[in-house]
């Protein structure tokens, strides 16, 4: 249903296992102190009084047990739950569990050891984070990075298997030029909008932590700053195994140092889209939730409207912040794409178009426009032979509109889809917008 596929455009860290101690899932920070400078007196004039300091020690490494079978001696302790080990010998591993020290043996957990590291600070546009999706063509393709926004998210981890498998298209070429520009890179994490695969590797102890590994180790070696989860196209009994994938996903990652957000739906009683998400639940353990504020009207609708008029964008921004989601956590879904009508009434037809396509298409034609007051758009009407075709236009106005009220709105900022289907005056018009 989510029209994103259609605009696919076509295209270390080694993970031990340790024997660390470690208590905290979130950052360390690293320790200075200053060794007590003399009582003598010194010459300030021969030389320079600096002062003397202890190296900061190395950061702590920290172990965490995924586990894969129901423990017969911990019966608190549930399939797919990731617990902190505070021992680890040759043949078991120790945690705890309602205040007592739990051994177990080996076989029954995958141990994962990370380097701990601090959370960095998001570059802010006038106080407001501008995330942009890209969807690079190739492992050589830098896309779209390189725009002065916060945070830039090709679309280049995804699951190929049920068996957790995850293809990385990465290119570190793009992560520099990203880096070079003041962006964090947080790389989309997608399971193939494969409902079968994403249903076996959640229901799955052991796919889930090959899927937890390589993840792992693409972050590490890819220097990248975080990931972006999107899982999409499930099924309702998918929602708490994704909250709970996502929550030992985000502790291994928030150990590390990085940033991890979720895609999350407009609420709605579609099954397979609306119901297959615990926002409140994922809002609490992740960084940021993008709300996919599109698509209100998508190809097989038998009414014909826009992609996402803004009143409706921000009525269902505020439905997800009732429902329990905190409005500095949402990053409001803004497409840089429309949709080109025929048809009649239930006999509707659609075709995605990107902002150039509109453009294109709109400028070979006489104008005939009018304002949409309900959608806050203006809408093209015009004639292709005997056929009448309509289109609701996303303009440089509009884009601006959307992230300005959303700013007013106190939400955390903006996620934009996706960044190749606009231009630099697409973007510019969101960065005039957010904060003012």
């Amino acid at each position: 249903m989510n029209d994103k596929l259609i605009y696919r455009l076509s295209g270390v860290i080694t993970l031990t296992l340790l024997l660390a101690v470690s208590t905290s899932t979130r950052a360390y920070s690293f320790i200075e102190s200053a060794r007590a400078l003399p009582t003598r007196t010194i010459d300030t004039t021969a030389r320079q009084m600096q002062k003397a300091t202890v190296a900061p020690d190395a950061p702590p490494n920290v172990t965490y047990a995924l586990i894969t079978s129901r423990l017969q001696n911990a019966p608190a302790i549930q399939t797919n739950t990731l617990v902190s080990v505070t021992a680890t010998t040759a043949q078991t591993f120790s945690f705890q569990n309602a205040g007592q020290t739990v051994t177990a043996p080996l076989s029954d957990a995958r141990l994962f050891t990370v380097k701990t590291g601090i959370i960095q600070p998001v570059n802010k546009i006038n106080g407001e984070i501008v995330l942009g999706f890209d969807d690079p063509y190739a492992l050589t393709d830098t896309g779209s990075a390189g725009y002065p926004i916060s945070v830039y998210a090709p679309m280049v981890y995804n699951v190929t298997s049920q068996n957790g498998t995850v293809s990385d298209q990465l290119s570190a070429q793009a992560v520099q030029i990203a880096h070079a520009h003041g962006e964090q890179v947080w790389p989309i994490v997608d399971s193939g909008f494969n409902p079968a695969r994403t249903t076996a590797l959640l229901e799955s102890p052991t796919a889930q932590a090959n899927f937890l590994s390589t993840i792992l180790a693409d972050v590490a070696r890819d220097h990248v700053d975080g990931i972006n989860l999107d899982f999409e196209d499930m099924i309702p009994s998918d929602a708490p195994r994704l909250t709970q994938l996502t929550k030992n996903l985000a502790t291994l990652l928030h150990a590390m140092g990085k940033t991890i957000s979720v895609d999350v739906s407009v609420p709605s009683s579609d099954p397979n889209w609306g119901l297959v998400y615990n926002r409140p639940a994922l809002a609490a353990i992740a960084d940021n939730l993008v709300v996919m504020t599109y698509d209100q009207y998508y190809a097989g609708d038998p009414f014909s409207g826009p992609v996402a008029g803004i009143p409706w964008m921000m009525q269902e921004l505020q439905k997800t912040a009732q429902g329990g989601v905190p409005k500095a956590k949402i990053l409001a879904g803004i497409p840089f794409y429309t949709r080109l009508w025929s048809g009649s009434p239930g006999n509707f037809s659609s075709t995605a178009l990107s902002l150039s396509q509109e453009a294109s298409i709109k400028n070979s034609h006489p104008a005939s426009l009018r304002n949409d007051p309900t959608s806050g758009l203006t809408v093209d009407t015009f004639h292709v032979g005997a056929q009448t075709q309509w289109m609701w236009l996303e303009t440089t106005s509009s884009l601006r509109e959307r992230a300005a009220m959303t700013t007013a709105a106190g939400y955390g900022g903006v996620a934009i889809w996706q960044l190749g289907l606009g231009n630099a005056s697409d973007v510019s018009a969101i960065l005039s917008g957010v904060g003012g």
